[in-house]
């Protein structure tokens, strides 16, 4: 089977996929190590869903909708995702990365992954909402290939590596923009 140019071939938990699209996303790790919005034991995000109200939702096979906000966002530039997490906006529960008030003062909600993400050829994917950051793309669902994590949240990397399938890195600072030097 020949694939376009516009496809690339990637090695993810589960061996060698092909994808329309590889970029990265933030969530929110809890102190257990639970990666928020993807499932213990599983590199896959669960289907997005439509979040519009129920008279316009999306046929839950073209999710996302493309006058929609929903999908599961990725970006394909790091600097990009590292610039938007960095302004802590707070439509960042898009992201999966919500940082409420009673998050924070639980002590959970300040613990970030960056995940390298990609959407394989059977998902939908649709451009930026309103809302997203520059080169915002929005998947139907995302495998994740790797997770970074702050130096500070050193701690959370084994409990993260013993429930998910997918290598993480600790990094050697607090700053996102050094995955740079780790690719």
């Amino acid at each position: 089977m020949t694939m376009s140019a516009a496809f690339s071939q990637v090695t993810t938990p589960y061996g060698p996929r092909y994808a329309r699209a590889v970029g990265w996303r933030f969530n929110t790790v809890t102190t257990t190590g639970v990666i928020c919005g993807l499932p213990t034991f599983d590199a896959y995000t669960p289907p997005a869903q439509c979040i519009a109200p129920a008279i316009v939702r999306c046929d839950p096979a073209a999710v996302p909708g493309t006058d929609h906000d929903c999908g599961h966002r990725l970006v394909t530039e790091l600097d990009g995702l590292c610039a938007y997490e960095s302004a802590r906006r707070t439509d960042s529960y898009l992201w999966g990365a919500a940082r409420t008030k009673a998050s924070t003062e639980r002590g959970d909600g300040d613990h970030r992954v960056v995940l390298h993400v990609a959407a394989e050829l059977d998902t939908p994917i649709r451009g930026a909402a309103l809302v997203d950051p520059p080169n915002t793309l929005r998947a139907g669902r995302l495998v994740t290939l790797h997770g970074w994590l702050r130096h500070r949240d050193a701690h959370l990397a084994p409990l993260i590596r013993a429930q998910y399938p997918f290598p993480v890195t600790v990094l050697d600072g607090d700053d996102f923009t050094a995955i740079h030097n780790h690719n």
